[in-house]
């Protein structure tokens, strides 16, 4: 039964294209691979707290709670576009809170998961560890990906090429986050 929570939460990920994209921007900021798997697990923590607080108080799902991933998504775009930029990103305060953003959002549909589940630690721990394993390695083949790429690909040899990639990269992520907001917005408004 653990193993399957665990798979939930690998599942979460993949198919949570709110989460991808929110990392790909810790991704397009981290400095170093030491501070983005800090940065992952502070994230993690976050979102499993919230995602327990939601659980054991029964906060409601709001979609005012998923307009804000989506514009946390689009400022973290946006910060990632500047390389001066995303210092919130680096901080781990910064991120431990986008992280109880997201997971408030996703404790209350959690909770229809669990129901009829005799407590409720160990689905949620087993659930973070899924998720964090899939995080590691998704953002491992970002980081690698982003960080030696330019080695395997001629065009991104030249720095200016390999920046231009960085800034399309924090574009997409931008784009991505205003369709998850103008989403929730569409909810609300129907």
């Amino acid at each position: 039964m653990l193993l399957a929570w665990a798979d939930e939460g690998a599942r979460h990920l993949v198919f949570g294209p709110d989460h991808l994209l929110f990392l790909l921007a810790i991704v397009l900021c981290a400095g170093s691979a030491r501070w983005l798997a800090l940065a992952v697990l502070l994230f993690s923590i976050g979102h499993l707290a919230a995602m327990g607080a939601a659980l054991s108080f029964g906060l409601p799902g709001h979609a005012a709670i998923e307009i804000g991933i989506g514009l946390s998504i689009v400022w973290a775009g946006w910060r990632a576009m500047n390389p001066a930029g995303g210092r919130e990103l680096r901080t781990g305060a910064g991120v431990l809170g986008f992280g109880l953003v997201h997971g408030w959002a996703f404790g209350s549909e959690l909770g229809r998961l669990v129901l009829g589940v005799d407590g409720l630690l160990w689905p949620l721990l087993s659930f973070g560890v899924g998720l964090d394993v899939a995080q590691i390695i998704w953002c491992g083949l970002w980081y690698v990906g982003l960080k030696y790429g330019g080695r395997l690909v001629p065009p991104l040899q030249k720095p200016e090429n390999a920046a231009k990639l960085r800034r399309a990269t924090a574009i997409v992520v931008v784009l991505g986050g205003a369709a998850f907001a103008v989403a929730a917005v569409t909810r609300v408004v129907s």
